[in-house]
């Protein structure tokens, strides 16, 4: 009995000296492979193409400094995730996703037409100053920066969680994020040092998780099902392969167009059937080798499921010829493939 409570009393104090004595764990770098898995993330999310709405090409970095941070350049679509942050985040891809979907929600912020938003918190940005000046308002300039942060972070978080949930994500994942940033935020922990830069361009309140379960909820009931984005994959993938013949009939010299910018310049397809791509599925358009006469003779368009069996369970292939093709397999569909009936979507 004695020797068990020796035992029990070594244990305290090994945890005691574990909670009170600063952690000998410095900063973690990114394990082996880390690249691969932020690629797999990115494509997964479907930023590696073109991104409708948004002017500039997106672009990830993987950063060297010492912090655990990520951080974006709106106006040139630059984003950026140290590889401290990737150290502490390990395997988890939900999590990885959501911090890249909410720097790539600061873009779409900028870009888009929320971006008024910044001009109407401008106003009352000035409007607060001249009731401070008149002693009418009492608020630091640091809480009304903060108050205009916290806009910003609920408005790029609202992005990300559409993102990752498109992507078949698991939409809890963003909580758990929040839980190891709250976490490592609130402690003694020399790690903690390294979370200050994200912690202070990314302010978190509890209201954010609040946040996030209602556009979770919002989410749920406007979920587009697979088959829907397979329907609207097709009616893209027959748009276009109709405006491509059309062009071959239209410039014989020329042949098939080198590019989807060809039927755009044409004016056969507008610029977001030229430039982005259809709900849940990334297709890509691919000429023939030009013969002697730089002539086009053929082509091929595949369409296939961003996240297989959750944002498609079909993948679609077509050429020159108009017949589309399919397989159930996770993989790109081919001329071997069965053809789809008279263009039906069965």
């Amino acid at each position: 009995m004695l020797r068990r409570i020796r035992l029990s009393v070594s244990f305290l104090l090994i945890l005691i000296l574990a909670v009170w004595l600063p952690s000998p764990i410095g900063p973690r770098p990114a394990a082996a492979g880390a690249q691969g898995l932020v690629q797999k993330v990115w494509e997964k999310l479907g930023v590696d193409q073109p991104v409708e709405g948004v002017p500039v090409r997106l672009r990830l970095h993987i950063s060297d400094e010492p912090v655990v941070n990520a951080w974006t350049t709106p106006t040139t679509g630059d984003i950026y995730i140290s590889q401290q942050m990737l150290g502490l985040v390990g395997s988890s891809e939900g999590e990885l996703a959501f911090i890249l979907g909410h720097e790539i929600g600061h873009v779409m912020g900028y870009w888009s037409g929320l971006s008024t938003q910044l001009q109407k918190q401008q106003l009352e940005a000035d409007l607060s100053n001249l009731l401070s000046m008149l002693g009418l308002l009492f608020e630091s300039e640091e809480e009304r920066k903060n108050r205009y942060s916290h806009v910003e972070e609920k408005l790029a978080d609202s992005i990300a969680f559409y993102m990752i949930t498109e992507a078949c994500y698991n939409p809890y994942d963003a909580a758990a994020f929040f839980g190891r940033l709250q976490m490592y935020s609130g402690t003694t922990d020399p790690l903690a040092r390294l979370w200050k830069p994200y912690a202070a361009t990314h302010p978190f309140k509890e209201d954010r998780i609040e946040h996030l379960r209602i556009v979770m909820r919002a989410l749920q009931q406007k979920k587009t099902s697979a088959s829907k984005n397979e329907a609207y994959a097709l009616g893209w993938l027959r748009t276009l392969v109709t405006a491509a013949i059309t062009y071959g009939d239209t410039y014989p010299d020329a042949g098939f167009p080198s590019s989807l910018q060809d039927l755009e310049q044409a004016g056969l397809i507008d610029s977001q059937l030229a430039t982005t791509q259809p709900r849940g599925y990334r297709l890509t358009y691919q000429p023939g080798l030009p013969d002697a006469q730089a002539r086009i003779g053929t082509f091929t368009m595949v369409a296939r499921p961003v996240a297989y069996r959750c944002t498609g369970e079909r993948s679609f292939f077509v050429d020159e010829s108009g017949v589309i093709r399919f397989t159930r397999e996770d993989r790109l569909a081919s001329w071997a493939d069965s053809p789809l009936e008279d263009w039906e979507d069965d």
